[in-house]
């Protein structure tokens, strides 16, 4: 049995202003820090972390004696347009509206849309499988972003993540049911506005 912990990354300043943080690679704010320094996690023989700041800040107070292993591909999504915005300053954005009219389908203008982030974080996810198995590894942790954690909550409903689970199990012998997912609670942002659980709020995303 391989246990993978999936940790989102703390507050930055611009998650605590519901902006699309993406590729803007910002630190933890203050907040963010002290938060995380209240909670205690297990130790595990290894640490994968995506390339961004707010990520590998929060795996180094999470796991301080943990060697941080970056894989590039479990990078956030990029917003493109949206990017370091809130919607209050996409307002007048007419692909912003058009976004939101799609119910968030869309692709991000400029940026990728959350199919290639999802396939592309997938893949990123499979190269971890693949370490576990060859270096015997039955416990790991993951500092990631949010859409890639519901990705692989969801995977049922994803032709990406199935794909990703069946050649797994094709390479492997191994199945689903021979891995463990934990998602550890973290904070995640200060959504006060009615936006909270659509997709024109950031923290649905992030």
């Amino acid at each position: 049995m391989l246990k993978l912990w999936l940790v989102r990354h703390g507050m930055t300043e611009g998650n605590s202003h519901q902006r699309y943080i993406g590729v803007t690679d910002e630190p933890l704010c203050e907040e963010g820090r002290k938060l995380l320094e209240k909670f205690t996690y297990p130790a595990v023989q290894a640490l994968f972390v995506s390339p961004l700041k707010r990520c590998r800040e929060t795996a180094s107070i999470l796991f301080p004696k943990g060697e941080q292993r970056i894989v590039p591909l479990l990078a956030e999504c990029d917003f493109g347009e949206f990017e370091n915005k809130n919607y209050k300053e996409l307002s007048d954005n007419p692909h912003y509206q058009e976004w939101i009219d799609s119910n968030g389908t869309l692709p991000f203008p400029g940026g990728e849309s959350k199919e290639e982030c999802a396939d592309r974080n997938l893949k990123g996810f499979d190269e971890v499988l693949k370490a576990c198995r060859d270096e015997g590894i039955t416990e790991a942790a993951l500092v990631v972003h949010g859409p890639f954690r519901r990705e692989l909550f969801m995977s049922g409903m994803s032709e990406t993540a199935a794909a990703i689970w069946s050649s797994w199990s094709f390479r492997t012998g191994m199945t689903q049911n021979d891995i463990l997912l934990r998602s550890l609670p973290l904070q995640i942002s200060n959504c006060k506005s009615n936006h909270a659980l659509s997709p024109g709020n950031p923290s649905f995303y992030e």
